[in-house]
């Protein structure tokens, strides 16, 4: 059968789309779909669906009678971007990394496309030769490689992958717990921990990822069980050592701290981890939609952190709890907890690099902290 929708949130996001007629048009739409008593207290409604009717006798459209927080925010950009002078453009093009790419915006398609002659080739080429896959060993002393050096480790529950430079995720049977792009050039997802040296400021972090400081040290082994990363910073040597159990869906990160100076170091360390719960496939259709649904609670006299998703009908079962568990002589009464994004690493926590989140870290003095409103969690 097919589906016709009329939705308010096209019509208001495509108003400074065109100039003149084509502009007036969106406009008389608009007013079209208040007569048709699309508009209440809170603005329009979502949409009408002309595949159903009110009745055996009615015209089709039966209006869809809720509101999205999430587009009606969309909506007032799209009014602020109108009334402003594409105020919303200007901002995305003073971005530096926009900035740096933007002639790319101005080149124009060949005319004509390049001709190639004289590659035929009279030779048979040989069988390609099926490549059989070995599991990840050794030792690795870089994590600078071509291609991220991948160790899968898994009871067929619960599956960890990480790369020699930190990268990776971690999932129970179909759904990520974390949340994984493949991007084989930054390598930027995973859970990472943070370390901070309180007398310097100095940040580093227990993998290469993603701070992505220079160690005086660094050696990866991976191995059928674990993974194992070494790495030398500020006469600090830090070991992290990932398990997954054979029997339970729980994984164990260990990190083991040994100074190597003359005096007594203070550290600070804040993990991190950005929270998903979901198919690999539903979160990358719409993250910022996935991330609604994800709840999150501190215990704090187990020290631990809940995350689960919550139904998004009544007949779905709820997805969770993740726990997040320190091992409790691990830390001391500095223990605290956070559910401001920006106070972890400042206004650029979503799209900022490991360096920029770094210096919110360094900016405020924290062993524990829960992020709600970015889905992620760090302790």
């Amino acid at each position: 059968m097919n589906v016709a929708w009329r939705t308010t949130l096209s019509s208001r996001l495509m108003l400074g789309a065109g100039s003149g007629d084509r502009a007036g048009r969106r406009v008389q739409n608009l007013r079209r779909l208040d007569k048709m008593g699309m508009r209440h207290d809170y603005g329009f409604y979502e949409s009408i669906d002309y595949s159903r009717q009110e009745g055996p006798e009615g015209e089709r459209g039966v209006i869809v009678y809720s509101y999205m927080s999430h587009h009606q925010g969309m909506i007032l950009g799209a009014l602020d971007n109108v009334l402003n002078g594409d105020i919303l453009q200007e901002r995305f093009h003073r971005a530096p990394a926009v900035r740096a790419t933007e002639s790319l915006l101005y080149e124009r398609i060949p005319p004509s496309p390049a001709l190639i002659k004289g590659t035929a080739r009279r030779e048979h080429l040989p069988r390609l030769q099926p490549l059989v896959a070995s599991p990840a060993a050794g030792r690795i002393e870089t994590p600078h490689t071509a291609v991220p050096r991948t160790n899968l480790l898994s009871n067929g529950t619960y599956s960890v992958m990480v790369t020699n430079a930190g990268g990776g995720y971690c999932q129970w049977k179909d759904r990520e717990i974390t949340r994984w792009r493949s991007d084989t050039t930054l390598d930027s997802y995973g859970s990472f921990c943070y370390i901070k040296d309180c007398e310097t400021g100095a940040v580093w972090s227990t993998t290469y990822q993603p701070v992505r400081a220079l160690p005086q040290r660094y050696a990866v082994t991976f191995a059928a069980d674990k993974a194992e990363f070494r790495r030398r910073d500020n006469a600090i040597e830090t070991i992290t050592e990932i398990v997954v159990s054979p029997e339970d869906s729980v994984e164990v990160r260990r990190i083991t701290l040994s100074n190597r100076s003359l005096r007594k170091r203070s550290l600070e360390l804040t993990s991190y981890l950005e929270v998903a719960i979901a198919g690999h496939n539903a979160d990358r259709a719409h993250p910022a939609f996935s991330k609604l649904f994800v709840a999150t609670e501190a215990l704090e006299e187990q020290h631990a952190l809940l995350a689960g998703r919550r139904p998004r009908a009544a007949e779905d079962a709820p997805s969770g709890p993740y726990t997040v568990w320190p091992d409790d002589g691990a830390f001391d009464s500095t223990l605290q907890y956070e559910d401001r994004s920006g106070a972890i690493f400042g206004a650029w926590t979503r799209h900022g690099t490991g360096r920029s989140r770094s210096k919110g870290i360094s900016a405020r003095r924290s062993a524990m902290c829960w992020t709600r409103f970015s889905a992620c969690a760090a302790v």
